[in-house]
């Protein structure tokens, strides 16, 4: 807003959210932040949501919505990044090479001995 020399009034009335949530949002001063509001604000502004976000550098990135997602994760795969990230350097290089290793050998196997057998309550295949 200050770049564009716009205050919370101006911007109030070109979106037409209150100049009062205008002022929580650039301050900080919530915890939720409507996505409807906020591309609002993005188009006023006349910059990207992602760039308004702090994503990207690029003022008008776009994303084609019609190309399916590229990193998009399960929560077991979220849960795997957030545990390597938290261990130290020496941590994570053996949980590269544990990786590293399991890939090379699941390469050599034959897709029968890739199977995993079902486990019972007892931990015993069934």
């Amino acid at each position: 807003m200050e770049r564009l020399e716009m205050s919370y009034r101006q911007l109030a009335e070109r979106t037409g959210i209150p100049s009062s949530v205008l002022q929580r949002y650039v301050t900080n001063n919530t915890n939720k932040m409507s996505i409807d509001y906020f591309e609002q604000i993005a188009n006023a502004l006349g910059v990207s949501p992602l760039y308004l976000m702090g994503w990207t550098d690029d003022e008008h990135y776009t994303i084609d919505k019609t190309a399916p997602p590229k990193d998009v994760y399960t929560y077991a795969e979220q849960t795997h990044i957030k545990k390597y990230r938290s261990l130290s350097p020496n941590g994570q290089k053996t949980v590269d090479n544990m990786l590293d290793n399991l890939v090379a050998l699941e390469d050599s196997m034959s897709e029968k001995e890739k199977i995993v057998p079902e486990q019972s309550s007892d931990g015993k295949a069934m």
